[in-house]
């Protein structure tokens, strides 16, 4: 009950006054400010008399390309396709269902997915089989597969294994292993005093047996078109070298080169190495090769890729940095008329080009040479 004079649910309101009747729409409350009134409005509406619809969507609350619904004090997402949640910030993970077979790899997508399919297999859920898998030690291979063997890589191609052909000679072991680390039939025998490069190198072995035949390492060419071998003289900074390295794991590490991969993919690569006896830090290589056609020269290939993997420092090699010299002999390539061949060797841009003239059976010299920082000491070539 409202003292006389007053009006309104709380008395607020003077009888006869400008709220009289309420000018205040969608619930707004009337406040009399002397002779005028002002209007304080329910959340949701604005404006002088309440009558304008406060925009829910301003600024734009919706994520990801939603669209925003604006209603009365409320608003409404609606997400676009591949996204969800009351603001649109959620991405629906269409791999959840593990939708690729054969156990592809899901790789979630906006409103979609994508499988990567494993060799052997593909469509868009990899639920086709695109060629004949390989069966090699008891275990399947799916056709595409790659896989190392030893220094060797191989590959199946729709049920046949293709691999290359390095001849990869004895593992190293261990002695106080005992044979547990060899091939069934082999035994750990302890590396020849000479065959210790960096010293000391206790307790290291290689995998033989007495059934081995040894490597053709002997450099016979064709003495008109082709040769099939060369020797290399590689000089080392034994310094940058770790101690405990035999000669064998140097020729290892040279056969496990990726340069060699596609090479031996067509050739028969066989790689021996041996001790200088006139000095210290010196590794004589032989690189001979077999299934030689009149059109190729895997040797001269060989080679090349050497002297430039050596002479940019690539490869990743500890071996290869520590490389401080390089000698190739080579027989010479011989054309068909009987003629000189001039061959350009390329080196890097830090290298001057020589001009090697070949003829015959004639081995002429050249030598380049790089300036290079005592504490990192530049390869050098001969021929």
């Amino acid at each position: 009950m409202c003292p006389a004079g007053w009006d309104g649910t709380t008395c607020n309101i003077a009888r006869n006054s400008s709220c009289l009747p309420n000018p205040c729409h969608n619930g707004g409350t009337c406040v009399v400010n002397g002779e005028s009134f002002t209007c304080v409005c329910k959340e949701g509406w604005e404006g002088p008399i309440c009558t304008q619809n406060t925009n829910d969507c301003s600024p734009h609350p919706c994520y990801n390309s939603g669209t925003c619904v604006d209603g009365d004090n409320w608003y409404r997402c609606e997400c676009a396709p591949g996204f969800a949640g009351p603001d649109c910030r959620i991405n629906i993970n269409e791999c959840q269902s593990s939708p690729c077979a054969f156990g592809a790899t899901c790789v979630d997508e906006i409103n979609g997915y994508r499988c990567v399919c494993p060799p052997g297999h593909s469509g868009a859920k990899c639920q086709e089989v695109s060629g004949r898998p390989c069966i090699t030690m008891g275990s399947v291979i799916p056709d595409g597969a790659r896989w190392d063997d030893d220094c060797n890589t191989c590959q199946c191609l729709n049920g046949r294994i293709a691999c290359s052909k390095v001849w990869c000679g004895p593992r190293p072991c261990l002695l106080h292993k005992g044979h547990s680390e060899c091939p069934s039939g082999q035994s750990c025998i302890p590396i020849l005093d000479d065959q210790c490069f960096v010293r000391p190198c206790t307790g290291v072995g290689e995998c033989h047996s007495s059934s081995l035949q040894p490597v053709k390492t002997k450099c016979t060419s064709d003495p008109y078109y082709q040769d099939n071998c060369a020797n290399i003289t590689f000089t080392f900074h034994k310094e940058m070298m770790s101690p405990g390295l035999t000669t064998e794991h140097i020729c290892s590490e040279l056969r496990n080169l990726n340069i060699l991969k596609n090479v031996s993919a067509e050739y028969s690569i066989y790689i021996a190495c041996e001790p200088s006896s006139s000095a210290n830090n010196e590794i004589h290589v032989a690189i001979s090769a077999e299934d030689i056609r009149d059109d190729g020269n895997p040797i001269k290939e060989i080679t090349d890729k050497i002297i430039d993997l050596v002479s940019k420092r690539d490869g990743n090699s500890s071996l290869i940095a520590a490389v401080a010299e390089v000698r190739v002999q080579r027989r010479p390539l011989k054309n068909r008329t009987g003629k000189c061949q001039v061959v350009t060797v390329p080196f890097t841009d830090e290298c001057q080009k020589d001009l090697i003239t070949l003829c015959n059976k004639t081995t002429r010299r050249a030598v380049t040479s790089r300036n290079s920082p005592a504490s990192s000491p530049g390869p050098s070539f001969h021929w």
